[in-house]
């Protein structure tokens, strides 16, 4: 259909939505006082503004930054606690290529995981945190050929979360839960564990020895753990790093014993990775670098960091500190904007010495070279690698009473730079302190302003899969979309993190979040909680889920039924490699038909979606006709959602109007669908349409 030959908006409504008292006859009597009484108000209003059509509803879907289009903060040390959260092959080939079978006891408790996963499709892996229960459920699921995929619940309805697919391993943690929760999932976890096993899949639940008398499973089916000892954890982590010939040296050396004596599992990884860090490309290491990882590890190397910040003996003036704390900050950042992050801290801290005060003082080369830093390129980098974080790291940790201080000012520098770096200092500080809090503030700050609205996207998007915070990011997501009192701004950026990476690899979660932003009356909202739908619907593997959710919404509340007629027209016109993603190739399941035609019935009925949903229909029908799509499943879809005469009002006469106005060649003549439509109709309900009815259509 032309775009040129389309009808102005008006007259496409005055025909698509008969007056409840319409000519329009009906074969049964009574029919139309049925349909009458089941209309929404939706349906009988005359709208004004069409949402669909209003600009700003198609600028907030345009502008929302979901899907492809954010891209991961440079997170450096960080990532791995992000990457382990969605077990990304290379992930799954590390933990498998890492794995210490046997415990710190010598006995192989992963061979009896693995058999009793083999054997029931379900285990229990208890024991503390730290204790390596993830990787041994990861592997125990790879050892049984399933794939490992990682479920967070979704503490609104349990059951809905709880997936079911052939072929995977299906992993649940239940640190992940309020203890309320995990009784509401012992309660479902027989019937859970029947439909695993039905759907020739597997399910490991790792849990502390008090969240396991929580769940209440059979013994038979619980694993206790203790872990590895430290330094066979060292050894499998540094040789699948470098090679077993380097691991080996570090195992000889008299002092790593003592070094790793009561050292936690992630210590011993921790101890790897600074040994690898300092490898070259040979298979053999010195004495004087290992005592240098040695002494790094147990913290002495940082010496001149504390002698920095501690020692008020030293030749350094306080606005040589703060000027440390900036670059260590804003390190890869131009020069002006790490002076100006200085003298804001400076104030921030009503510091005294403060070289060129009403004077000139030291010049910006000389003040870097002071404090072990320089210009490379345009931009600020110290001269030592791996040095900003070990500071920013004995700041926060040390000088705790500063911190009130330091907060909003590291925050307050990603309000106004262009570096992204901040974003991957934040996330770092936040793991390593455990202050989550850091990780909402700073959202709180940069989601309302344009230069940091993508930032604040980015970063809320990595802290919720964090391994260290993601649980109580997401708790705070959850409060964000269900609390009617929270910052417009806020609750789009939430929307955008639930079509992202949250959403693609735990869209459950997202689902429930974008499920409470869906009654916010904010247009703004509504566009970007569409937006991210439709970010979510472009994976095959999720469009099922996708559609289910938004067909679900058109049936609840007012403002949850028109956001969901609205993401139902915004879904409808997706597109993948030239056709669209919501038409179902043949042959295809009734129950998504059913779910596609009570969508259509819903958003051709809300009077905010009539008009624009109208037209996407009839994209629909003419990609039947170019062959773009089955004739077929389109007109079995519309066939569908004429449930009443009202609906019947509405589709007929849409479809006559794209014969009409459409002269575009095509490949299959219009009126076949059409006549297939009728048909289709007349079989499915006979009691709303037949020939007689059809007659007296045609006489109208």
């Amino acid at each position: 259909m032309a775009d040129n030959e389309s009808p102005p908006e008006a007259d496409l409504s005055a025909e698509i939505e008969p007056a409840p008292d319409s000519d329009l006859p009906a074969a049964k009597e009574g029919v139309d006082d049925e349909v009458h009484k089941e209309e929404p108000d939706e349906a009988r209003a005359e709208p004004q503004e069409p949402l669909l059509l209003q600009s700003s509803f198609q600028e907030a879907v345009g502008a929302a930054f979901v899907g492809t289009r954010i891209d991961n903060v440079n997170l450096g040390e960080a990532r791995k606690n992000v990457a382990t959260r969605v077990l990304h092959p290379e992930v799954l080939q590390e933990m498998s290529d890492t794995y210490v079978r046997k415990d710190r006891n010598g006995d192989d408790k992963a061979s009896e995981v693995e058999r009793i996963l083999r054997q029931k499709k379900f285990v229990v892996i208890a024991g503390d945190e730290g204790t390596g229960r993830f990787i041994a459920a990861v592997n125990a699921i790879l050892a049984a050929q399933l794939h490992p995929v990682q479920i967070l619940l979704d503490s609104d309805d349990i059951e809905r979360s709880l997936i079911t697919k052939t072929g995977q391993g299906h992993l649940i943690d239940l640190g992940e839960l309020e203890e309320e929760a995990v009784a509401r999932l012992s309660k479902v976890l027989r019937d859970y564990v029947a439909r695993i096993r039905a759907a020739i899949s597997g399910l490991v639940i790792i849990a502390t020895p008090q969240e396991c008398r929580l769940l209440d499973p059979d013994d038979d089916a619980v694993v206790s753990v203790i872990g590895p000892c430290a330094e066979s954890v060292f050894r499998s982590h540094l040789a699948c790093a470098t090679s077993r010939w380097y691991a080996d040296q570090y195992a000889a050396y008299p002092r790593l014993k003592d070094a790793l004596q009561g050292a936690t599992t992630r210590e011993a990884t921790r101890l790897a990775s600074l040994a690898r860090k300092r490898a070259d490309n040979k298979d053999c290491t010195s004495e004087e670098i290992i005592e240098e990882v040695l002494a790094e590890f147990l913290e002495r190397a940082n010496a001149d960091v504390r002698d920095l910040f501690g020692n008020t003996s030293t030749d350094q003036s306080e606005y040589h500190r703060a000027l440390v704390l900036a670059v260590s900050a804003l390190e890869g950042a131009r020069p002006a904007a790490v002076f100006s992050a200085t003298a804001q801290l400076v104030e921030a801290l009503e510091l005294e010495k403060y070289p060129g005060r009403g004077s000139f003082g030291p010049g910006s080369s000389k003040l870097l070279a002071s404090i072990d830093a320089e210009l490379v390129d345009g931009v600020v980098r110290f001269r030592r690698t791996d040095y900003a974080l070990p500071i920013l790291d004995y700041a926060w940790g040390d000088h705790v009473y500063l911190r009130k201080h330091l907060d909003p000012w590291i925050i307050s520098l990603g309000a106004t730079n262009e570096s992204d770096h901040v974003g991957s200092v934040l996330l770092h500080l936040a793991e390593s302190h455990s202050v989550p809090n850091l990780i909402v503030d700073a959202v709180t700050s940069w989601a309302g302003r344009y230069a940091s609205r993508a930032r604040a996207v980015q970063l809320l998007d990595n802290a919720a899969l964090s391994t260290e915070i993601g649980r109580s990011i997401r708790q705070s997501l959850y409060q964000w979309s269900a609390m009617s009192s929270t910052p417009e701004d806020i609750q789009v950026t939430v929307a955008e993190v639930c079509g992202g990476n949250l959403g693609s690899f735990f869209p459950g979660v997202a689902l429930t979040r974008l499920r409470h932003l869906a009654d916010c009356d904010s247009l703004r909202v509504k566009g970007t909680v569409c937006a991210a739908l439709a970010a979510l619907g472009k994976d095959d593997s999720l469009r099922g889920m996708i559609l289910g959710e938004v067909v679900d919404w058109t049936n609840s509340t007012s403002e949850r039924q028109t956001t969901g007629a609205l993401a139902f027209a915004t879904l409808a016109k997706e597109r993948v490699e030239e056709r669209y993603a919501f038409i179902p190739l043949p042959p295809a399941k009734q129950d998504l038909l059913d779910m596609l035609a009570q969508g259509w019935r819903a958003t051709l009925r809300n009077a905010q979606t009539t008009a624009g949903a109208s037209i996407l229909a009839m994209e629909w029908m003419e990609a039947g006709v170019q062959i773009q799509a089955s004739s077929e499943i389109i007109t079995r879809i519309f066939a569908t959602a004429c449930r009443s005469s009202y609906d019947i009002g509405i589709i007929i006469p849409l479809a006559r109007r794209w014969i009409r106005h459409s002269h575009e060649p095509s490949v299959m003549p219009r009126e076949m669908l059409y006549e297939e439509l009728l048909a289709r109709i007349e079989e499915s309900r006979p009691d709303l349409w037949n020939r007689s009815c059809r007659n007296a259509f045609d006489e109208m």
